[in-house]
């Protein structure tokens, strides 16, 4: 029916609502079963938890991105981590995602993506337990 988002075509879908008056943002990802179970974005679901957001693994309506309930919206992957998406063409509709201003990655993703990053390469501590020592177990 087409009214439901599920992912991109190489990666997974994730969006960050605008903060609540309290500053927490909520990390929304689909949940269906045609969707690859990403390392990356369970990675990500774990970090956005650490800063105190919420995470929602549910039915993203398409209606709820041209409605603008989402700040950020982005495609997560093993390869580039998160790539921040702008625009969503859908048939001859244009959705703009946050104020369309935007050009770089924003406040939420870019918190996530430096955690993320910092873990990975050893800069920041891993409190989730993700990385192994190179001599193996």
């Amino acid at each position: 029916t087409h009214t439901h988002i599920d992912e991109f075509s190489t990666s997974n879908f994730v969006a960050l609502t605008y903060p609540d008056a309290n500053g927490v943002r909520t990390f929304v990802t689909p949940d269906s079963n045609s969707i690859l179970r990403s390392v990356t974005r369970l990675s990500l679901e774990d970090i956005a938890k650490s800063l105190g957001w919420k995470v929602e693994e549910r039915a993203v309506a398409l209606k709820e991105v041209e409605e603008g309930k989402f700040e950020e919206v982005a495609a997560c992957g093993t390869a580039a981590i998160i790539t921040p998406v702008k625009k969503i063409v859908h048939g001859n509709q244009t959705i703009v995602i946050g104020s369309g201003e935007q050009t770089d990655i924003g406040e939420g993703f870019k918190k996530l993506y430096d955690a993320y990053r910092g873990i990975q390469s050893g800069d920041m501590e891993d409190t989730f337990g993700w990385m192994w020592p190179k001599e193996g177990l």
